[in-house]
């Protein structure tokens, strides 16, 4: 009787352990599954809501009189003026008018009461960062012969007053060539002053170029998802080709520090001799590399492909990177920046760095520790890996990338992908310590053994 009620008894505590098995792996999977889709469910909107493209005006400082070039983004022109413009040679000559029109309306250069006059070239269309643009040339001459282009100031509000969102970066060519960011237009500055050429003053724009990268890495799915996917397996450690949770957080955050400290020495190189002249690369060769990267880093996450594999991937595809990041001084027009501006723009690439890193790890190095995380690591690796394939398609011009919807609601709504992860770090810490509770039924049958025995 005493053998057939220590058998019943045991079954029902091995019933009782598969249930609560059963229970930590669905609550495991519900969490992978929440993490990787909160960010996307809510932050979704209509894809589309907002085409990329930034106005650039590059003004070229002659003795007495500037050169101002116009590159301005197709489509949201095009949703200022209410009407589609054809960017073949004869039906863009026809519209060059209807451009020149609204150009001349919402541009003024000035010397104080001095308005200066305008005169338009031709229009051309062309790419500008993979954006379709029109070009437009104009020489600006101040009215009064005694007023010289040494000072003087830029007003702009096209696309501007039709989308506050829209920015216009305008740089300056000295006599030497030397080529300097003067600032940046948009919904708060409609007025910028350019005060002489030697570089000095609104020439620098030191704190301007740290907003554009610290901006360029935010925005941009490419280098922010490369350097997320290097953070996943940065709390584990390689042990026999597996991930294994790492002994110490202290060991986690060193490895942090190797994997963002090998990233900035990597890109920090190719930018700055590549903003300089000195090398030169195929803007698709880098493009796809930089899905490549994106690619191997995911697979790394997934199996561990060498031993410290992180630290190496970083250092060794920051150097694309950095190619890529040079390319955003080119189409910013400033292919020979200064070394203010440079180390303006490599400063914001760190400091949104800082940020990233800043306010996801914690939440990875916490569900790193939790039994979710496996599910986690492999999804969002899988996902990235996804991505990382449809932007090498893409930039093979084979096809388009279908996540591209999915990709511009992730980067427009970086708030919930963190809230996502804090949750998702908060949820697993409360559900293990739920589940290491012993339920009321587990402790009875557990008594129930220790009486029997």
């Amino acid at each position: 009787m005493t053998r057939g009620v220590v058998s019943s008894t045991a079954g029902s505590v091995s019933r009782c352990s598969r249930l609560v098995a059963g229970l930590r792996a669905a609550v495991a999977v519900a969490a992978a599954l929440a993490a990787t889709a909160a960010p996307v469910v809510l932050g979704a909107r209509p894809a589309g809501a907002h085409e990329p493209g930034t106005t650039g005006i590059t003004l070229a400082v002659a003795e007495d009189a500037v050169v101002a070039r116009f590159d301005v983004p197709l489509t949201p022109l095009e949703e200022a003026l209410g009407t589609t413009v054809p960017t073949d040679v004869v039906q863009l000559s026809q519209s060059r008018e209807l451009v020149v029109g609204y150009i001349a309306d919402h541009f003024e250069v000035s010397s104080g009461a001095d308005i200066w006059t305008e005169t338009f070239g031709r229009l051309t269309a062309i790419t500008v960062g993979g954006v379709q643009s029109l070009r437009i040339d104009a020489t600006l001459e101040p009215a009064s012969d005694t007023t010289g282009p040494g000072e003087f100031s830029v007003a702009y509000d096209g696309l501007i007053e039709h989308d506050d969102s829209q920015q216009v970066f305008v740089t300056v060519l000295d006599e030497t060539g030397t080529v300097s960011l003067a600032g940046v237009i948009d919904s708060d500055t409609a007025t910028l002053s350019v005060g002489g050429v030697d570089g000095e003053g609104a020439g620098s724009a030191i704190g301007t170029m740290i907003g554009e990268g610290f901006d360029h890495v935010l925005d941009g799915a490419d280098h922010m998802l490369f350097l997320l996917v290097l953070l996943i397996p940065a709390p584990l450690a390689a042990v026999r080709g597996r991930w294994q949770v790492s002994g110490t957080s202290w060991r986690a955050l060193r490895k942090v520090v190797q994997v963002a400290t090998a990233f900035t020495v990597g890109h920090s190189l190719t930018l700055a001799i590549s903003a300089l002249g000195w090398v030169t690369f195929p803007t698709r060769t880098i493009e796809v590399l930089i899905g490549v990267s994106v690619a191997v880093s995911a697979l790394h996450a997934i199996r561990p492909l060498v031993a410290h594999g992180e630290v190496v991937i970083a250092a060794g595809f920051g150097l694309v990177h950095g190619l890529a990041f040079a390319g955003i001084l080119d189409d910013l027009g400033l292919q020979s920046a200064s070394v203010r501006a440079l180390f303006g723009f490599n400063l914001g690439i760190e400091a949104a760095q800082v940020v990233i890193v800043g306010l996801t790890f914690p939440s990875l190095l916490i569900m790193s520790r939790r039994r979710i995380y496996p599910a986690v690591r492999v999804t969002a690796a899988t996902l990235a890996l996804a991505a990382a394939t449809g932007w090498v398609v893409e930039r093979l011009g084979v096809a388009e990338s279908p996540f591209r919807p999915i990709e511009s609601a992730v980067v427009d709504h970086l708030g919930w992908v963190v809230a996502a992860l804090a949750i998702g770090a908060a949820a697993t810490t409360l559900a293990g310590r739920v589940l290491r509770r012993p339920s009321a039924a587990g402790a009875q049958l557990q008594a129930s053994l220790d009486l029997i025995a």
